[in-house]
């Protein structure tokens, strides 16, 4: 989950943005939906092709900040990437699957994975928000 904490901006226009509340969910939805936005571009073209993930990037305004996020359990896994690891089964006594060329069953007691490099597209998005804040302020 990406978090913008407008208290430590610390801009002239931005305190006066928080001091009136229409301007400032106002300006936390814009920040929300460009974070949003610029996100699942990112990923989307990281991975050549229109992603579960991508579509299942939400914001959120509460308050004073804004939440970016995703509800997929395996989402940090495509933001930081993940080590080589052994998979089990969890319910059931072995692992099942399709043969990818030849769509035999395949079962398996553990399968060991190679790992996933990152996809980051959150920490990228969020790097364009800071150089694009001062249009954000001048928009609300």
């Amino acid at each position: 989950m990406a978090k913008v904490k407008i208290q430590s901006l610390g801009n002239e226009i931005l305190k006066e943005i928080m001091l009136k509340p229409a301007r400032k969910k106002k300006f936390l939805e814009e920040v929300g939906k460009f974070v949003q936005e610029k996100s699942r571009f990112i990923l989307d073209a990281s991975v050549g092709h229109k992603t579960n993930l991508a579509k299942s990037i939400q914001y959120e305004v509460r308050g004073n900040r804004v939440s970016i996020f995703s509800p997929l359990k395996y989402a940090p896994s495509v933001e930081f990437g993940t080590r080589p690891h052994m998979i089990r089964p969890k319910k059931a006594k072995a692992l099942h699957w399709k043969g990818e060329f030849t769509g035999d069953d395949i079962f398996a007691q553990k399968v060991q994975h190679p790992g996933s490099r990152a996809v980051p597209h959150m920490r990228p998005a969020m790097m364009l928000l800071k150089k694009e804040l001062p249009r954000i302020m001048k928009k609300v």
